[in-house]
């Protein structure tokens, strides 16, 4: 957004950000923060959901393998279930409330996939001598898919993490001396997971940005003057309100100032109508670089200006 006071311009940060696209899914800092903030509390309840799911999974699939297959109660597998995954996923719980998200969930969860990655990988690769290949290997698959899609990271965040499994799969199956062809055959499964999770969750936060930047320059437009630049009538009313109740609530003065440009219509019935427009462009364009970037400009009507400058008084 642009800054109070000064004009708005077509070329804003958000109209050149839409024109020249973000195909690397990054804006620039002020956009970029303002973004995240938005999704991740919007995406909060959403994922906070995802993790008690990812809870009842680890545990269902604990009581699958002992109970339906039959599987007897070893290491390392139930130590990597329940020392590793199982805290792992009762730690993302707690930090999705939302007094914790914003502030660490997201880099837990960062370091805290990939580790639940891993021990996915020494699950799946200890698995391949056994009956069940198959069904336990295809967990990896599972788990590819919750990261691009359920636990709120950014995609190149999901990336990262799933470039950790794929690799840790690599020297984990290779390290452990199982048959070539079973891990050839699950990398090239974990391949197509990743290429067709990864272009998903790709064109789904290349969406929500647009959504984003789409909604910021149309309230841009719709608050602002199209011909100065300034906040128009109606953004007017809403600042002055803003403005009232903070100069109240600090007992600070508010200063009001009617700026009208003399004999403007002279001028505009002598050059033409394109003329007292650049006459009006320029002057609002003065005056919003002359104020703080606290104060408001807007136009109030025709060649009428207006600043609220909170804080100031005759002397100030």
């Amino acid at each position: 957004m642009t800054v109070e006071g000064l004009p708005y311009k077509a070329d804003s940060l958000v109209a050149r950000t839409l024109a020249r696209g973000f195909p690397a899914l990054r804006f620039e800092p002020p956009l970029e923060q303002e973004f995240w903030d938005g999704h991740n509390a919007a995406a909060q309840p959403r994922v906070r959901f995802a993790v008690i799911l990812a809870l009842l999974t680890v545990l269902g699939f604990a009581v699958l393998d002992h109970v339906l297959l039959g599987q007897p109660w070893k290491l390392p597998e139930d130590l990597i279930r329940f020392a590793v995954q199982l805290p792992i996923v009762l730690g993302a719980i707690t930090l999705t409330s939302a007094r914790y998200y914003g502030r660490y969930y997201l880099r837990m969860i960062q370091v805290g996939a990939p580790l639940f990655g891993i021990g996915s990988v020494i699950m799946a690769v200890n698995a391949q001598q056994t009956d069940f290949v198959t069904l336990i290997s295809s967990r990896l698959v599972l788990v590819t898919f919750f990261f691009y899609f359920m636990l709120g990271m950014s995609f190149f965040a999901a990336l990262r993490a799933n470039i950790v499994v794929v690799c840790a799969y690599v020297v984990t199956a290779f390290s452990a001396g199982v048959p070539v062809e079973i891990p050839l055959y699950n990398l090239f499964v974990l391949a197509c997971a990743n290429l067709f999770a990864g272009a998903g969750s790709y064109a789904l936060e290349h969406a929500n940005r647009l959504a984003f930047l789409e909604r910021k320059l149309l309230a841009e437009v719709a608050s602002h003057d199209g011909l100065t630049g300034l906040f128009n009538r109606g953004s007017l009313d809403v600042q002055v309100r803003r403005l009232w109740d903070e100069a109240l609530r600090s007992n600070q003065p508010l200063a009001v100032l009617m700026l009208d440009i003399d004999h403007f219509k002279a001028y505009n019935d002598r050059y033409g109508h394109q003329a007292g427009d650049q006459c009006l462009q320029r002057v609002a364009q003065a005056v919003g670089q002359s104020v703080r970037g606290t104060d408001v400009v807007a136009r109030y009507g025709g060649e009428e200006l207006i600043a609220i400058l909170p804080g100031a008084d005759r002397a100030r």
